[in-house]
């Protein structure tokens, strides 16, 4: 190959990552790649790391010594070979076209992995990397697997290599791990189930489980999600070693409360005050404990479900009706929840009125809750006792109007909203 050929390689910089140094000599770049025949420059062949390639680069005479190896730029495809070299401590593959983290699986002794600018194609190949316990430094950004959405991406790192120190370049925190365990997705393993796209699954989330026997004092943190238009959002957590609680929703701020005191006797209770119609959704409890390095014991979905009495019905009747041939009653009550059963009885002998007498209108005010107009038409009669009656199923309430003049005070302002059940 003469002097003007296009080098075929060059020399890797070190695991920083930095720029790749320029005028490799000659037996390096003739060991490290080649050109597919008529593909012509820029267009490199598929290439695989080789024995003799990585003992040539680590300057090492066996492969289960090699702690170090750098192969930034080289154009590689198949790094299988990384499964025979279990001393391996320091890996550096950017810039090539890596597509699987499965062959460093067995690199037991790795910590720092540098994998910028390749072709991982899913979050799911973090799997392979979940049984490196000395994993400190990843560098994965510029992969397919990051996605269009970066603080998705980095919570979902976050939560499968909680041990991480340092991810593309960025100090890893503890407020992101806290975060991470709620808003990120757990991987199981590629192609499996609910991980392939790496995009985190919708989660829910309040409990009140009693967990005491797998939790005791180690348990690392506990956190609380639901989900509002489709996007997991965070209503506290806790986290181990914190003097205090945090809130991520603005909708939850100073309303939630967890107790430490008391998660240290596996309740995980979480507290919510001021409750709105708005509460009414599912949310998601997690637990995590440190013992198990972040191993996830507790994850239970339930049901908040939301209820507030009505107001007693307030009856309107005719102020003249001799006069008319059709007797109009107006029925009132106000501030309730859920949505309610309405009709109207014939006091007599308390038969239901035929509904194509009577018309409902229900609205939600600005509080969240229902009002309710019911309007009753019924022939003109010398004696008529009709009743109103409010029906809420939820808290197995069925309110009638009382007679003119005995509705007692207040009673009209209807019910504060409360939690009527976790299901």
């Amino acid at each position: 190959m003469g002097s003007r050929d296009t080098p075929l390689a060059t020399l890797a910089p070190p695991p920083g990552d930095g720029p790749p140094r320029r005028g490799a000599p000659p037996g390096e770049r003739a060991a490290v790649g080649a050109f597919g025949a008529g593909r012509g420059p820029g267009r490199p062949c598929a290439m695989k790391l080789t024995r003799k390639m990585v003992l040539s680069r680590a300057k090492a005479s066996e492969l289960h010594s090699v702690r170090k190896l750098n192969c930034w730029g080289s154009r590689l495809t198949d790094v299988s070979i990384c499964r025979e070299m279990p001393s391996l401590e320091v890996i550096t593959l950017s810039v090539n076209s890596v597509s699987s983290l499965e062959p460093v699986s067995q690199c037991q002794q790795l910590s720092e992995l540098y994998l910028r600018k390749n072709r991982i194609p899913s979050l799911a190949e973090l799997f392979y990397l979940k049984g490196l316990p000395r994993l400190r430094v990843l560098w994965l950004a510029e992969n397919p697997c990051c996605g269009t959405d970066p603080h998705r991406y980095r919570m979902t790192v976050l939560r499968n290599l909680p041990h991480l120190q340092k991810l593309d370049n960025q100090t890893v925190t503890e407020e992101e791990l806290s975060r991470a365990l709620m808003e990120g997705e757990e991987v199981t393993a590629p192609g499996g189930e609910g991980t392939g796209s790496g995009q985190p699954e919708m989660s829910y989330a309040l409990s009140t489980v009693d967990a005491a026997a797998d939790t005791q004092q180690d348990t690392l943190s506990y956190g609380e999600e639901t989900s509002v238009v489709g996007q997991p959002k965070t209503v506290t957590y806790y986290l181990s070693g914190n003097s205090s609680t945090g809130q991520e929703d603005d909708r939850y701020r100073d309303r939630a409360r967890l107790s430490p005191e008391s998660m240290q006797r596996g309740d995980f209770s979480l507290h919510l005050y001021n409750i709105t119609p708005y509460d009414e959704q599912k949310f998601n409890c997690l637990v995590f404990r440190k013992s198990l390095e972040l191993k996830k014991i507790l994850d239970v979905e339930v049901t908040l479900h939301v209820a507030a009495n009505y107001s007693m019905p307030v009856v309107s009747a005719p102020s003249d009706p001799s006069k008319d041939r059709e007797l109009t009653f107006t029925c009132t009550s106000v501030n309730g929840y859920p949505r309610p059963n309405v009709y109207w009885i014939n006091k007599t002998d308390n038969s239901v009125l035929d509904g194509g007498l009577q018309n409902h209108t229900v609205s939600v005010n600005a509080q969240g809750l229902y009002d309710v107009v019911s309007v009753l038409r019924v022939p003109w009669a010398p004696s008529i006792n009709v009743g109103c009656c409010i029906e809420n199923v939820l808290l197995h309430q069925n309110l009638t109007n009382r007679p003119a003049g005995t509705v007692p005070p207040g009673s009209a302002r209807g019910g504060r909203p409360k939690a009527v059940g976790l299901w």
